[in-house]
Parts: structure tokens; sequence; C-alpha cells
């Protein structure tokens, strides 16, 4: 999953001459004073710069956003916003909701959010802001490098090329905005005279950080959008002999050393984490060093508290809780159980890292190597349960989930955004000679189908709740804290030891207050062939009238319409798959009668009229289903709360979504027969 973005299309830079020569109707104190001198008049350089911007540019900054962004830096800055200005913006896609700034253990959303980088500045000095398109999230930038993703890359393709280094290579460690003359402080040719203009830029230093030890470093001078890109030669090295490594070739009995996490960080966010070089990880954080390190005391049976204190002095441990021991393979000899901290950049919530089971050997490890720091891809996305940003797995829980006498552990991670926490957890089996992930569900993108994840989740006490004498892992929880995600109900979920794996045996909701509630619920128990408990259900949406609908953000009487509709057809459909057509019938006229012209009543009529004409159930719902979402495609380009489910289209999205595909599911009726 991708948790910090890089842009997936390039635009020009413009000036904020531009922006104030190009927003109709804009107040020249939004951004008056933007490029440049102390009189109020533009001189031909700074003119010059905005024909150039106006021309490239493919969109500018609304007025409104500009003076959000004002307003937001003054606030940040403690600095009156008549002294703030926009010195120049570039139009940016992000790949995530964090706009790229999200932190090692912060949850961004995988949307692409068009947006902008803009330059603020009181004249003295200049920070830099990340914002949405619709100014929702408007973030400062704190990196040492504050070159625009989209000059960035344009950056490091033409030093590659004057490098003759590949890309993949290089990256921007540093950068500062610049104000140059004609020839960018390099002339091309002995005694070449430069016109004094300034001309708006960047000064660069490029680094070949992953392929050797020594990383080179290089200063690039270039214009504002890198069209013009030039190598000062003479620049002193600012690394002239950096040491990733501090110790690359350890003793075995020399516990091997990481880089700082000031180092670490740095380097982190001067690479593509999408392209993360595994030996350059190692070279700075040396795990596999470490596992023959903790391997060879484990066989020359060193005193655990020894090592313990030896790997927390080492900074490879954040708690002395993250080193454990346990027998956990039943050969009589207590194995390490080590949670190691691999994060620059540790939140109040926890680090991330990994974790390793020791003995005489590796008995087990969560991650790979090439996935520390690795950030998935929009066509190759990383489960969130995978995703090394969230904290490193801890042991929680010891037990014997299985009824063999042995112990099982249960592991937890976790992330924590601005409203809500989310728990992953895993269960470790040591079997057949191996440890493995005892959790068993259809992978998505929250899990890889061997964890369970769960917001703002605990872990209740171990009881035998399916009566097979064996305690099940009951998880409580289930709700986000962010009002986007709306009214929720929390729930319990039992996992159950099948013989093969631990699966979903049932979810228990906390009672309802609310009718959409139930009507998910329904559709829950429909789906797993409980259709007696289903159908009672779906008659409480329609009949209890205690139930709550008062949902403010949708219109007066629209999810009670709209849940009773749903409730009925799926009730029509419960007799049909029972074969009574005298009461799927009467819920067909009840839809007559209550929502005559609703689009849900009239696929009840299609439908029926198709099955009572001896078409096969299957037939008759696909009919039903293609007129419902025929009809939602059309509507959605007019008037989405005109379309088929209304309302239980978008219920927060803590909830289900409830399209017109999902009145009538073709592939429960087919799996009915």
């Amino acid at each position: 999953m991708l948790r910090r973005g890089f842009p997936a299309t390039r635009h020009f830079l413009a000036s904020s001459l531009a922006l104030s020569l190009t927003l109709l109707g804009a107040s020249a104190s939004a951004v008056s004073g933007a490029i440049a001198p102390a009189s109020d008049t533009p001189t031909l350089s700074s003119l010059s710069i905005a024909q150039n911007s106006i021309a490239q540019s493919r969109r500018f900054p609304s007025e409104n956003l500009v003076t959000q962004v004002r307003q937001v830096a003054s606030r940040d800055l403690n600095i009156p916003i008549d002294n703030l200005h926009i010195m120049r913006y570039s139009d940016e896609t992000w790949t995530d909701s964090c706009l790229g700034l999200g932190g090692p253990a912060e949850l961004c959303a995988q949307v692409m959010v068009e947006g902008w980088q803009m330059e603020v500045s009181d004249g003295e000095q200049s920070w830099f802001y990340r914002i949405s398109d619709s100014g929702d999230t408007i973030r400062r930038s704190e990196r040492s490098d504050v070159l625009p993703p989209s000059v960035r890359d344009r950056l490091l393709t033409k030093a590659a090329q004057q490098l003759n280094i590949p890309i993949s290579e290089l990256g921007v460690i540093s950068s500062e905005p610049h104000m140059w003359d004609g020839c960018l402080g390099i002339p091309t040719a002995p005694n070449q005279p430069c016109t004094e203009i300034g001309i708006l830029g960047w000064r660069a230093v490029v680094q070949r950080g992953e392929a050797t030890r020594s990383a080179p470093t290089w200063v690039f001078h270039l214009d504002q959008d890198a069209s013009e890109v030039r190598l000062n030669a003479s620049a002193p090295n600012p690394n002239p002999n950096p040491s990733p490594n501090p110790n690359p070739n350890p003793n075995p009995n020399t516990i091997p050393s990481r880089i700082s996490n000031a180092e670490l960080q740095t380097w982190l966010e001067s690479q593509d984490l999408r392209l993360i070089n595994p030996a350059a990880v190692q070279q700075r954080v040396p795990t596999e060093a470490l596992i023959t390190w903790l391997e060879t005391q484990w066989q020359q049976g060193a005193n655990p508290n020894q090592v313990r204190t030896a790997l927390q002095s080492a900074n490879w441990l954040a708690n002395t809780e993250d080193f454990r021991l346990l027998d956990v393979n039943g050969d009589g000899e207590e194995e390490w159980l080590v949670s190691v901290n691999l994060d620059p950049n540790p939140m109040h919530w926890g680090n991330s890292g990994d974790f390793w089971i020791i003995g005489d050997s590796l008995l087990y490890r969560f991650f790979e190597p090439e996935d520390y720091y690795r950030e998935g891809t929009e066509a190759n996305p990383i489960p969130l349960s995978q995703d090394f940003v969230l904290t490193a797995p801890q042991v929680i829980a010891v037990q014997d989930y299985t009824g063999d006498r042995s112990p099982e552990l249960l592991l937890q991670r976790q992330i924590c955004g601005a409203h809500t926490c989310t728990q992953s957890y895993t269960v470790l089996s040591y079997r057949n000679g191996t440890m493995r992930s005892l959790l068993s569900q259809t992978p998505s993108l929250d899990t890889d189908g061997q964890s369970v994840v769960m917001p703002y989740s605990e872990v209740k006490t171990a009881e035998d709740e399916t009566g097979d004498e064996r305690p099940d892992l009951i998880l409580y929880g289930g709700t986000y804290g962010s009002a986007g995600a709306g009214v929720q109900r929390p729930r319990t979920e039992i996992w159950s030891w099948d013989g093969r794996a631990m699966t979903l045996e049932d979810i228990r909701w906390d009672p309802a207050e609310y009718r959409v509630h139930v009507l998910y619920e329904a559709n829950y128990r429909m789906a797993q062939g409980d259709r007696d408990r289903a159908a009672d259900l779906y008659e409480q949406v329609i009949e209890d009238d205690s139930l709550d609908d008062d949902l403010w953000w949708n219109p007066a009487g629209s999810v009670y319409d709209s849940s009773r509709q749903f409730a009925a057809f799926r009730l029509m459909l419960l007799e049909m798959m029972e074969g009574d057509r005298d009461d799927a019938e009467d819920w067909q006229r009840w839809l007559r009668r209550r929502y005559p012209n609703a689009p849900i009543t009239e696929a009840a009529r299609q439908m029926s009229e198709l099955w009572s004409n001896q078409a096969s159930l299957t037939t008759a719902c696909t009919a039903a289903h293609n007129y419902l979402v025929d009809l939602e495609q059309d509507q959605n380009g007019r008037n989405p709360a005109n379309t088929p489910t209304g309302p239980l289209r978008d219920m927060g999205y803590g909830n289900p979504s409830l399209t017109g595909a999902d009145v009538c599911p073709i592939e429960l009726v087919q799996a009915s027969r």
C-alpha cells in the first residue's frame, strides 16, 4: 500500500506573478511582492518569467486556495498574513492522501490527489506547503529536499545523463531555493558575461546513495522547472567520506551497529521507496549480520539478559519487552523472540521493524529484507497487514488455540492516523518443523489473508465461544474515529481453529440503534447462508419504528425508505429461493403499494414476472441486477441521489456501500441452487 505520494503527472513550475496575472479578479495583495523587487512595478526579468509560465502551465490555483494557504502558513509560523506571499507554485498529482508527507507510521489512503506545492515567503525566508485541490489538506513540508517532485524527477533524469550514472542510483538529499544570474551561477565558457537578472531556481545536492559505500555527491544549479540543469564541478562535496555501515563485516562476537536515526531518516527521504535497494538498506541497517550475531550468541549459550542489554544499547530494541524467552518448538530450549526496531522516526504508538524467532538458527521472520521500508505501487499495492509502516510485531498473548498443548503466539501491529488506530493480528504456531501463520481469510487490500486487520480493536479474554473445548481468538471493535466514516456499530469477531486454520466463525454486533445497521447484519446473515435469521432481520428493518434514521447529512426519510425497499426486495428473493411463489408475490405487492415509483420496485416486478413465467431464478435475478446497474450508471452523472439505493451508496467509509449491483446478489443466488 502507498504511504507517501509521488507525483503521477508532471507540470510546469509557474511564478506567483503568473498567478497574479491569470487569476480573474484576484486581489493584488494575495500575491503581491511574490517575485521580487522592492518596487511594485514588475521588472523585465520578472515579466519574462511570468509570460513563460503562462505559456506553459496547464492550470492555476484559485484565489481562495491561495488565501487558505497563506492563512494556514500565518498560523503555523506566527507571522501576519499580510507579510506572507506565494513565491511560486507547481501543479502536482499525489498518490496518497498525505500528499507525500506521511510519516513512517502514518496511515495514508491510497488515492490520487490533484494538488499543488507552494513556496510561501515573508521576504526573508521561505517555507514549502503541499495542498490538495479542494484545500482540505494543507501540509507544511519539513524535508531537507524541498524541490517539487516533478522538478526533482526532471533534475535526476538530466543529472543521470550528465554523470552517466543510472537514474535508479541517484537521489536528491537536499535542496534550497535560489535566485541565479543569467548563467545560473556557472558560466559555460571562460570569461562569459552573465546577465545580472534574477532567475528563480534551485541549488540541489544529488547523491549516489545505493551503489557504493562512498556515496559521492554533486551540486547542481537549475532554473525553476529544471529545464536547464548545470553541474557545479567546483562545489565542495557536502559528504566527502560517508560511512553508511560503520561495521559492514562484524566479528561474530561483536554486535553489528546501524547508522543513526537522523542519518537513516535523511537517506530514506532521498530514496524512491517503491524501488528501495535491499543491499543499500543492509549497508545502513545490517539486519542479516545481526541475525548471524544472535544465532552465534544463542549457540554459545550467552546470557539472554546481556544480549538484551547489548541490543538495546545498539538501538536494535525500543523497549526491554521487545526481547522475550519462550520454548516455541517443544525442544526444551527457550528461543529468543525479538521485536527489532528499524524505525528512524518512531511515533508515540510504536516503532516500525521486524519480528524474529532465534534459536540455533532463524526459526521465523515476519519480513524479508527486501520488504524493509518498501512502499507499494498502484499496480502492486501492499496489503495493510504487510505494510512496513505499521509497528514491529509484538507478542501480546501466548495461547493454545489448537488444543494440542503447544503455545501459539498472538502478534499485534498497529498504525494510528489523525482519528483512528488500526490493529493487525497474526497467530503463529510451530507445526511440522516450521513456524507458520494459522489465520486464513480471503486476501484484500487490508490483509494478505494470514492476518486480521481491525480498527480501534482490542483482544478479549480467550474463551470457548464455539463449544469445541478450545479457546477462540476474540476481537472487539471495528469502528473508525473520523466523522467521514459515518455512524458505525462495534462488533465482536470470533476466530476459531477448524483443524486446518483459524477462520472467522461468527460476527456479533452490539445492539443496533440504527435501521441501516440491522440491514447490514441481515445482508451478512444471508451471505452466510442463515436465511431464517436474515429474514427476521429484514422484517425488523421494515417494521421496527424504534430504530433511528436521523442521519443529518441525508435528506429526511431517505435512509428509512431506501433501507425498507432493499429489505423488502431481499425478503421477496428469500421466498423465491425457498420456492414460495405466494409469499414472494406478497412482498412484490408490498413494494408496489408503498413505493410504486422506486427503481427497486420496478426491478422486483421484472424479476417476479420472469420467475413466474418459468425463468430460472438466476435469469430473473440477472435481469433485475442489470436493470438497476444500468439505471445507476445513467443517474451517476446527473443526479446520484436518484440512484436505486439512494443514500445507502455512501453511509461513510466505515460502513458497507450498497449499490444497485448489491440488491440482487447473482453469485449468492447461483450458489443456492
